[in-house]
């Protein structure tokens, strides 16, 4: 079958598990920054929808404003995950 392969379905869990969102906003002269918890840590979330609703809780007047074409000043980022399977690049002594 031409375009069909094998799948390990493991694997495409482990995939779709790795992947984390995250909220940026713009400060207004390009440039882009994690929005950060009371701890100082960067927010993540395991699901997009969720990072989107935490983005119009904490930024609802600019969530607003784009959706009137005012220039993009947030976005939601997928964090991408580290693939155990990918080979390792080898240390230097």
């Amino acid at each position: 079958m031409r375009g069909s392969f094998p799948v390990d379905s493991a694997h495409v869990d482990r995939k779709r598990e790795a992947n984390m969102f995250k909220i940026e906003v713009e400060d207004g002269r390009g440039i882009w920054t994690d929005v950060r918890g009371a701890d100082g840590a960067i927010l993540t979330f395991a699901r997009e929808d969720e990072a989107r609703a935490k983005l119009a809780e904490l930024y609802p007047v600019l969530v607003q404003m784009e959706k009137y074409g005012d220039p993009k000043r947030t976005r939601v980022i997928r964090i991408l995950g580290v693939d155990d399977d990918w080979p390792q690049k080898p240390a230097e002594n």
